[in-house]
């Protein structure tokens, strides 16, 4: 479904202007240093590669809908226009250019690009896309999968943007390192003589960016989660449960008018089965048993069957 391309040797020469300070003409060794740089190429064309979607996978537009005007694949968002610009993703080793086919309908000749949310909702049942978008950007997967893991391992999420950045200077440093040692010429190459265009292409997200991204995925699986917990019914007959505080600190909102923290919940509810596993949990903002009455409930019943 995608094919992802990582320019990690140097590329050869094009019409790409000179991005390594000092250099002030275009010459083939510096469009060279220049495309190293460049982008991790994605490709997402899910049409054209599972053949089970042809014939199935439909136009989202209102006029079209309800009445089996299928797609077919005719351009890229592969920049060669203005309106075809492909989309910036955050990667975890390299910054990602998100290249999206372009779909055109039968019926109204109608172009929807294929990261198209509607397009993605009808492959919900397919495969999961090697991506997630916000608004104006968005991440690969495997950034997520970094940010889940770094969450559980209760770093907090400055912490995460910090860890994330560094691992993307040291990409960074890596190719500039490489080019070096292959253009032993070229004298001072590092990070920081790279122009600012370049330095900007290769940006980390924002705390608040990666909290968004971790909350999504959170509320996206939580039923999962909450059936997973309450099916891990014990053999003995004894359940641990506790109000837990420390956690609840760290769930909150900065206010904008004086930027002060401001704690949402009080405390954390948890209930764990005798092999330490959790069985449910709920943010309160009271320890009364009638904020976790519904928890407890939910939980018994599955005990008494």
């Amino acid at each position: 479904m995608t094919e992802r391309i990582s320019f990690c040797h140097p590329p050869p020469s094009s019409n790409l202007q000179a991005s390594i300070s000092g250099v002030n003409q275009v010459e083939p060794l510096t469009q060279q240093l220049n495309l190293y740089f460049i982008p991790d190429i994605l490709f997402w064309d899910p049409l054209s590669t599972i053949p089970s979607l042809k014939g199935v996978l439909q136009c989202p537009k209102e006029a079209c809908k309800r009445r089996n005007s299928f797609l077919r694949a005719v351009g890229w968002k592969d920049g060669k226009t203005e309106r075809s610009n492909p989309r910036q993703l955050y990667g975890l080793t390299a910054p990602v250019e998100l290249v999206s086919r372009v779909y055109r309908c039968q019926l109204n000749n109608n172009e929807v690009v294929a990261h198209d949310g509607h397009i993605l909702m009808q492959l919900r049942n397919t495969d999961r896309p090697p991506f997630i978008l916000s608004h104006l950007s968005g991440i690969t997967r495997d950034v997520q999968t970094a940010i889940s893991s770094y969450v559980l391992s209760e770093l907090t999420f400055s912490r995460i943007a910090n860890i994330m950045k560094h691992q993307l200077l040291s990409s960074l440093a890596e190719r500039c390192k490489t080019l070096s040692i292959h253009y032993p010429t070229v004298v001072d190459l590092s990070p920081s003589t790279l122009e600012q265009d370049i330095k900007s292409m290769w940006s980390t997200p924002s705390n608040d960016f990666i909290e968004t991204i971790f909350l999504a995925d959170f509320w996206e699986k939580e039923k999962l989660y909450t059936h997973r917990m309450i099916s891990e019914v014990g053999t003995d007959d004894w359940i641990s449960m506790d109000h837990t505080f420390k956690v609840a600190c760290n769930i909150g909102i900065k206010q904008k008018l004086d930027n002060q923290w401001k704690k949402m919940f009080d405390s954390l509810f948890c209930v764990l089965n005798e092999k330490g596993q959790v069985m449910g949990w709920q943010l309160t903002k009271r320890t009364s048993f009638k904020n976790i009455r519904d928890l407890i409930q939910r939980i018994n019943s599955p005990c008494e069957s």
